[in-house]
């Protein structure tokens, strides 16, 4: 999932920071939003490029845990990126954050809630927090994904629109929590013989949930 955010933040492109000022030009150094960006776009690839090249030459376990510990963090670059924040590029930046549940993603998806004009980014962003805080602060997720319901509903993302994937969180979040009522599943045993959860409430019943992609 890092490697998905850092992509994610890296779609931002040349873009200028809303209302910035042009800092005076003292050199080599970056004169322009544009400019700046695409420094820190290249200072972030080229880190990239030295841990690739670095795990690739470790040869046992144990040598390529210690590269990996030196992984080019996205948390490391998100606060530079915080002068993106009006950007109407963000959406997909704000989508993937909700995998990376750390201070500076919150940080900076409620300063794109706050300040970003855009509809699309802002409901992402208010999306993003709310998953992010499902299982930490049940009350305050619960508000933001009723808000995505409210104002964000018809912006389309991947797999429908906003709306829908916040009614489905909801619906996690108020009936899937530990000490809720499992919902009824049905089905067949490996026998074909039918059966219900509910034919064995007041046992211990283990579910293994898994998938092949």
């Amino acid at each position: 999932m890092i490697e998905l955010l850092i992509s994610g933040l890296l779609l931002l492109g040349p873009v200028t920071a809303p209302n910035a000022q042009a800092p005076a030009n003292t050199g080599n150094q970056p004169s322009t939003p544009t400019e700046e960006y695409q420094a820190l776009a290249k200072e972030h690839q080229a880190a990239m490029e030295e841990f690739g090249n670095a795990y690739q030459r470790a040869k046992t376990d144990e040598e390529r845990e210690k590269v990996s510990a030196k992984y080019p963090q996205p948390e490391k670059y998100a606060p530079r990126f915080l002068d993106y924040v009006g950007s109407d590029k963000l959406g997909q930046v704000c989508q993937m954050l909700a995998f990376s549940s750390t201070p500076q993603s919150e940080k900076f998806l409620r300063l794109v809630l706050e300040k970003n004009p855009n509809k699309e980014v802002q409901g992402t962003a208010c999306l993003s927090l709310g998953q992010i805080l499902k299982w930490q602060s049940g009350d305050e997720a619960e508000k933001l994904f009723e808000q995505v319901v409210a104002k964000y509903g018809d912006v389309s993302n991947d797999r429908g629109n906003l709306g829908e994937r916040a009614k489905a969180d909801l619906f996690e979040l108020r009936n899937l929590g530990i000490g809720k009522t499992a919902p009824e599943i049905e089905g067949e045993d490996v026998d074909g013989k039918k059966f219900k959860l509910s034919d064995y409430r007041g046992k211990v019943v283990v579910l293994d949930f898994w998938g092949d992609w």
